[in-house]
């Protein structure tokens, strides 16, 4: 037992009945491993279910009477990432510690990607009733702690725990305040549902916008490259160059859908979409036999009345397995690729470097892999099914999918096994955008012509139960949204759809309990995570995002604790497209807005050697400070080694020029990363909201 006071468990008494009596099994100090923080480790869970929760207590001198509630991204199923190498990469226990708050985690009710069994497919355990019976338990703990329960407590998470942040504000009266980042939650204008209100299963169409994405990569293939130099700085802007038509049609579509402009490079290596794919699949077939058989074999679909596209993709094989891949060698191997690289790394950090998740075959098969079906046929795995959800080389495939199979992955397969090998299911969903439209979705201009279906309807897909279900929209607290610009998971469109219907729900109270802040140069994932593409760092065109999450949360306190409302974007998002307002004083938000310049343009064309000007504008929105910082990467590296001289943290705007002489032909993507703090502080060393600009030079 730690110094301190010894908790009491047997008093507490659950609000939801669910769930039997709390346990705790470890209780100890521990201390972080980066800024060594010192925190009380309190780990438990409930009786009779699959809950777990960890608690992070700091020291009462230095607590604030808040409760943090870091909700896990994707699809949860762990309780403690704080300490993992996802926990770390967030800072989540720097953000909750320097916030003056405790912090409370779940397992959101499930392990692993496994379904509770007890529970079932309830999307209301999964969503929200394991995080707030878990943070309730947290409060009775704090109690006797610090002799008070937390004054203010607040959800926050990136992607699906963004989502689930906001069920847990609207469902329960454990939250003040919520804020999701990079994660939307689906509506209720965009689903049908079943089971009662509070535990609906999200019957919605966004799930096949995955789909599109891959589409489009897989019709593509090494000509996304073009799109991508179209759409960079001083590019040509012709995406559709160079393309046939059935590829021109597929990218056009998935423009209209509401794909983030600026994203195309994360098209090449979707991360997203693929997984979602692979937690999906076998629940879609079985739901919907009539969509992927008629896919193949009805007039209005493309693999009965053009299945000469199809055909040099299509897989259907079998193959034994020459060797079982872990984590750690699959880090290896997709050195270099974004998406599957920074997959790798997610893993390592949840389930370990020996961790069984790829393998070889022992012969070539022909076609596209990647989505496709992968059945254990022989050995001890037999009947396992799974979904290749990457491809490194000609002999790696990484492996993921749902319940038990996705837990277990490679798990007791041995070299010899038979696979068999199928992509019937993964062509159709790749087109499933086309046919599993909803009813409000009557203006969309990629599957509608005058409020009339262009395409044959089919039933729409339930969302994965471990997800959550649909937001009402309806709450009491206040919710600060945080959508990245350039989301390649989560469109622009979802968070403005879901900011709209929050209005129509709540009337004139929304003016009181709503924000949207975006995230400018946001991608899913923070830039420094994703490993680089093409010998570019990520962190040249993606910002980390975590000082500008922590800043927000520090603004979500301010406005419950006191009454400060935040400040958001103005913004404005049409046909699929969005669009900040230009200047800072008009755009607002949090980060600097920067403009910069090579020999007076976005893009420069010179002979190696000849030194380039470069020219920085940044300016500050009113009332979120000054920049204090500034620095240039000219090599792609991600180090940004070049810092500008001349920030005393006081001037706003601030222009600032270099100059910089490129010895090897080629071309160059210079990026410059400035950096604000809300005191004009030079040398803080948290909070420091980060925004990009970046122009390219050709070094002839």
């Amino acid at each position: 037992m730690p110094s301190g006071v010894e908790l009491r468990i047997d008093d507490y008494v659950v609000t939801d009945d669910y769930f039997g009596k709390p346990y705790i099994d470890v209780d100890e100090w521990r201390t972080s491993p980066v800024d060594a923080y010192k925190y009380r480790f309190v780990h438990g869970g409930f009786a009779g279910t699959d809950t777990r929760l960890s608690c992070y207590f700091l020291p009462a001198d230095d607590w604030a009477g808040r409760m943090l509630f870091p909700v896990e991204g994707g699809l949860g199923g762990y309780e403690d990432t704080c300490g993992t190498v996802q926990g770390l990469l967030l800072d989540q226990l720097g953000i909750g510690f320097r916030l003056g708050a405790y912090i409370v985690e779940s397992n959101a009710g499930h392990i692993g990607v496994e379904l509770d069994l007890r529970a079932g497919p309830d999307p209301s355990l999964y969503g929200y009733r394991a995080h707030t019976e878990s943070a309730r338990f947290s409060k009775h703990l704090a109690t006797q702690i610090y002799g008070t329960p937390p004054r203010a407590s607040y959800a926050y998470g990136g992607g699906g725990g963004g989502m689930r942040a906001q069920l847990c504000l609207e469902n329960s009266d454990v939250f003040d305040g919520a804020m999701p980042y990079v994660g939307i939650a689906a509506t209720m204008d965009e689903a049908t549902y079943e089971l009662p209100p509070g535990r609906r299963l999200l019957k919605t169409a966004s799930l096949a916008t995955f789909g599109a994405v891959l589409n489009v990569q897989r019709l593509l293939g090494d000509k996304v490259r073009g799109v991508i130099d179209a759409v960079e700085p001083g590019g040509s802007g012709e995406v559709f160059a160079g393309l046939g038509t059935h590829q021109r049609e597929e990218l056009a579509a998935l423009y209209r859908l509401g794909f983030s402009r600026g994203s195309e490079i994360m098209i090449a290596e979707p991360v997203g979409p693929v997984s979602a794919w692979s937690w999906l699949a076998d629940d879609m077939l079985a739901e919907l036999p009539e969509f992927f058989e008629g896919f193949w074999s009805e007039p209005g679909h493309v693999g009965h009345d053009f299945p000469e596209l199809l055909a040099p993709h299509r897989v259907q094989a079998t193959a034994r397995v020459r060797a079982v891949v872990t984590a750690e060698q699959l880090a290896a191997r997709a050195a270099g690729l974004a998406g599957l690289g920074a997959i790798a790394k997610f893993t390592i950090g949840m389930k370990g470097a020996q961790y069984p998740c790829a393998l070889e075959l022992d012969t070539d098969v022909a076609g596209y892999l990647l989505g496709a079906s992968i059945k254990v046929v022989s050995g001890e795995a037999a009947g396992r099914s799974l979904i290749v959800a990457g491809v490194v080389g000609e002999d790696t495939l990484y492996v993921d999918g749902a319940a038990e199979s996705g837990t277990l992955r490679m798990t007791d397969v041995v070299p010899g096994d038979e696979v068999l090998i199928d992509n019937r299911n993964f062509l159709a969903f790749c087109y499933a955008y086309r046919h599993q439209v909803a009813e409000w979705d009557r203006e969309s201009v990629a599957t509608f012509v005058d409020g009339r279906p262009v395409y044959p309807r089919h039933g729409l897909p339930t969302a994965f139960a471990l997800g959550g279900g649909p937001a009402s929209g309806s709450f009491g607290g206040k919710l600060l949204l945080l959508p990245g610009t350039h989301d390649a998971n989560v469109w622009p469109g979802r968070a403005d759809a879901l900011a709209g219907h929050i209005r129509r729900v709540q009337g004139s109270a929304a003016a009181d309990r709503l924000r949207l802040r975006w995230m400018e140069n946001a991608e899913n994932i923070p830039g420094s995570f994703l490993p680089s593409a093409g010998g570019v760092s990520m962190s040249t065109r993606y910002i980390d995002y975590n000082p500008l999450v922590e800043q927000s949360l520090h603004d979500l306190a301010a406005w419950v604790e006191n009454g400060t409302p935040p400040v958001g974007t103005a913004y404005d998002y049409t046909g699929g497209r969005l669009a900040l307002a230009p200047d800072a004083r008009t755009r607002g938000g949090i980060q600097a807005v920067v403009t910069v310049t090579a020999n007076g343009a976005v893009r420069a064309e010179v002979p190696a050697g000849e030194p380039v000007a470069f020219e920085v504008t940044a300016e500050v929105p009113p009332g979120a400070g000054a920049v204090v910082s500034a620095a240039w990467d000219f090599d792609g590296s991600g180090t940004f080694a070049s810092e500008l001289a001349g920030i005393d943290g006081q001037a706003n705007p601030v222009q600032l020029t270099t100059t910089h002489a490129f010895d090897r032909p080629g071309t160059y993507f210079p990026a410059v990363r400035v950096k604000s703090h809300r005191d004009g502080d030079v040398s803080a060393t948290s909070r420091l909201v980060p925004n990009l600009g970046r122009v390219r030079v050709v070094v002839r």
